[in-house]
């Protein structure tokens, strides 16, 4: 799964530097860590709990690489912000 979440954050940070939404980026990561935790099978409050906390997460980490483009400090945001994918 680790891998799978690190694919679908590299796939994403390429769609923000295209569109520059970092709102757009952050709901399709959170729609998706919902369909995988339905398609996983655990309670539905778990699955609503860790999705909320991952879509708050990816919002702030696709925000922070927005207003970092096209600098220095957007590697290390990048780099950094790949933390997501344990969430």
């Amino acid at each position: 799964m680790f891998f799978l979440n690190m694919l679908i954050l590299v796939a994403l940070v390429q769609l923000l530097v295209r569109t520059e939404k970092p709102e757009l980026c952050a709901a399709i990561y959170t729609a998706l860590m919902l369909i995988f935790g339905l398609a996983f099978g655990s309670s539905i409050l778990n699955i609503l709990i860790s999705t909320v906390i991952s879509g708050i997460l990816s919002y702030i980490y696709f925000w922070l690489l927005s207003k970092t483009l096209n600098t220095t400090n957007f590697w290390i945001v990048l780099v950094v912000g790949l933390v997501i994918g344990f969430v």
